[in-house]
């Protein structure tokens, strides 16, 4: 009688060792899923961080390239338009970079 008790309990040992190794990798696949879902919330509110500095960064540009252009009509002087050069492609990257697929490049980097 105690041989068979030994052995029915050798048997529930076994069994919750599978069953706890079980819920180990199902806790493990829950965690992973958990971290992919939390890194894509991240990287969209970026993206919405980028929009939201390209907006402001555009409307900036609007009005300094028409204040720059009517300095430049006035006084028929060049170094009026040489400013807009730099501002011309920080607000391209901007563009590219909350509207365009420059996340993208960066992924594959």
């Amino acid at each position: 009688m105690g041989n068979y008790f030994t052995v029915n309990m050798e048997e529930n040992f076994k069994k919750n060792q599978e069953f706890i190794q079980t819920i180990n990798k199902i806790k493990m696949e829950r965690q992973i899923q958990l971290q992919y879902q939390m890194q894509e919330r991240q990287m969209a509110m970026q993206i919405a961080k980028n929009r939201d500095t390209c907006l402001w960064l555009t409307a900036f540009y609007c009005a300094a390239s028409t204040a720059l252009f009517t300095g430049f009509r006035r006084t028929k002087r060049a170094y009026f338009l040489i400013p807009m050069v730099p501002l011309t492609f920080v607000t391209l990257y901007y563009w590219d970079l909350a509207y365009g697929n420059k996340v993208h490049r960066i992924r594959c980097e």
